[in-house]
């Protein structure tokens, strides 16, 4: 199950410290146990991973 973000204070919903409760299944009229935010304001956290992107990644040297 994937983690979202609050992006009004960064607190992450981990759905596995939530009796693997999906985060798409909260109510509408969840807010943020953190600051109050609303469900709306949550993101999907998304991690990129490299090594299996679908596309070649360009090396760039440091100058």
């Amino acid at each position: 199950m994937d983690k979202y973000e609050c992006v009004a204070c960064g607190y992450i919903y981990d759905p596995v410290e939530h009796n693997n409760i999906d985060f798409k299944t909260l109510p509408d009229e969840f807010i943020c146990p953190n600051c109050g935010a609303k469900k709306e304001m949550f993101h999907k956290v998304v991690i990129f991973d490299k090594e299996h992107a679908p596309f070649d990644i360009p090396k760039y040297k440091h100058k």
